[in-house]
């Protein structure tokens, strides 16, 4: 499985935007770059990932399902929500955030700017009120979306449409509204629930649901690029060209920039830390 992820990975481009680190005994290191961990699963065993997180301190909002229950104690060590529960998940998350806002408004004003400087990062926004983007901007949170969810579920007649109600679909995932308010945003691909391709997404962010969330192709490559990097505070070595970073990249026969119809578009050539992986 890991090479079929590897191949995928390497012939749609990703370069700097993917990391399959394998098995690591250095657990902590690589949770660092995490402030909150969100395991939304309909069914599970006992997730090794939320031991490995609850090791590491990580505030945690997981599903009632499986042996998380015998894991965490709702309100205790962690917040549970009920399997398919949407709603109990936004609930949840809001609960993170205010224990955030407490936390920042005990600090002084040097101690803040390093808070924000953390860039501490919530995975999967999808559903945030204006009031949430504000206050998630006041604390300098950083922002993981994944515009392949709303392209495949979040336009008229798709599924969050029919799980939550129009209303409170449309406005679901609302990228410009998260970078004209000064965000940072980063892009993935939640693989394998949706497949790993950064033009896809690149099309998603230009094809949003509601006009007024689409964003241009520069700032979608941006986001998708040098954004990524950022929310995992490696934009020293990735998500650029430049001298001293890592030598991470896609050649495409038509600029990815100025192309009129992305449709198709995969790199003829991908480089990561200097080396080929892929050619065609």
């Amino acid at each position: 499985m890991r090479r079929d992820f590897e191949n995928a990975a390497r012939s749609a481009g990703l370069g700097a935007n993917l990391s399959l680190v394998g098995y690591r005994a250095d657990v902590l290191s690589i949770m660092k770059s995490v402030q909150l961990y969100v395991l939304p699963s309909l069914s599970e065993g006992t997730p090794v990932s939320l031991l490995e997180a609850m090791a590491c301190g990580l505030p945690v909002v997981a599903t009632r399902v499986g042996g998380i229950p015998e894991l965490i104690e709702d309100g205790v060590n962690g917040l549970l929500v009920e399997p398919g529960d949407p709603f109990g998940l936004a609930r949840a998350i809001e609960q993170v955030l205010r224990t955030w806002e407490r936390i920042y408004g005990t600090l002084d004003s040097r101690a803040r700017r390093h808070f924000r400087a953390r860039r501490h990062r919530i995975e999967h926004f999808e559903m945030p009120t204006a009031d949430h983007v504000e206050r998630a901007a006041a604390l300098g949170l950083a922002i993981s979306v994944q515009p392949a969810f709303d392209a495949l579920w979040g336009h008229p007649g798709g599924l969050y449409e029919r799980r939550l109600g129009w209303e409170r679909a449309a406005g679901m995932n609302p990228f410009r509204s998260l970078l004209e308010r000064g965000l940072e945003v980063g892009v993935g691909s939640d693989s394998p629930i949706t497949s790993l391709d950064p033009i896809a997404a690149l099309a998603a962010l230009e094809g949003h649901h509601d006009p007024a969330q689409r964003l241009s192709r520069a700032e979608a490559i941006r986001l998708h690029t040098i954004g990524s990097a950022r929310l995992a505070h490696q934009e020293g070595k990735k998500g650029s060209l430049e001298p001293g970073a890592h030598a991470d990249l896609a050649a495409y026969e038509v600029d990815p920039f100025e192309a009129g119809d992305l449709e198709g578009l995969r790199p003829v050539l991908t480089v990561s830390l200097g080396r080929e992986v892929s050619a065609r």
